[in-house]
């Protein structure tokens, strides 16, 4: 029921049709892009094909049993061929050229969604994502988190080394009660604060359910803090 093929210079899994009752493979560090491409077994339930040269998507699309896909360190400069696959609920596409988020309308029951180290500029296309528990869009070209309100069930947020340089950004997170943990290290927001009112007082006070901030505990005298200089 499950396959270890990862670091070989396999080039086609073309062979791998015939094992209908296959529900996990590892194919990651090989040789594939287009030979990704293979008949689907009856229940494929997890797909490791990162560290590949996979450009497109669509040569997963015919996975639709998928609840695990990792297609992080490819050739993908678009999102794709997830439009069967409702039942996915772990998608892995860092490390790769995305612009763009797209094809997630579907997915209503992904829980963790990974795409750190891409080219987002903007997190719009997420819909209403009731499902999500941790996005991850670290290291980005993100300048807002308008896009974001809709995650309602989002608990850890983590957007290091993106361009946010608004603190007023955190309204369009506000919503998310549930959020527990965020990480905007080395945006430049975290240097907009003034000595009187510093930066994590202005978070605390727009995110009162924060218990970690940049890697940091959040603490009570914090949320006193905040209280105190916003006057709630």
């Amino acid at each position: 029921h499950t396959l270890d093929l990862s670091h070989n210079k396999i080039a086609d899994l073309a062979p791998l049709a015939a094992l209908k009752y296959l529900l996990s493979l590892d194919a990651s560090h090989n040789l594939l892009s287009e030979g990704a491409r293979f008949g689907p077994p009856l229940n494929l339930q997890e797909l490791n094909l990162s560290h590949n040269l996979v450009s497109d998507m669509d040569v997963v699309s015919a996975h639709t049993q998928l609840r695990r896909l990792e297609l992080s360190h490819n050739r993908l400069e678009a999102m794709g061929g997830l439009g069967g696959m409702e039942a996915l609920e772990e998608l892995s596409l860092a490390d790769n050229e995305i612009g763009a988020l797209s094809g997630l309308e579907h997915t209503r029951f992904l829980r963790v969604l990974r795409l750190g180290n891409n080219r987002l500029v903007r997190p719009q296309g997420l819909g209403a994502q009731q499902s999500l528990e941790v996005l991850d869009l670290s290291n980005n070209l993100l300048t807002t988190l308008d896009g974001l309100q809709g995650c309602a069930s989002l608990m850890d947020l983590l957007l290091a080394d993106n361009a946010i340089s608004n603190s007023n950004e955190m309204a369009h997170v506000a919503p998310l009660t549930l959020l527990r943990t965020l990480d905007l290290r080395n945006n430049p927001v975290v240097t907009c604060g003034s000595e009187a009112v510093p930066y994590r007082l202005h978070v605390a006070r727009q995110l009162p359910s924060l218990t970690l901030l940049d890697g940091a505990e959040v603490s009570a005298e914090e949320k006193v803090g905040a209280a105190w200089h916003f006057g709630s």
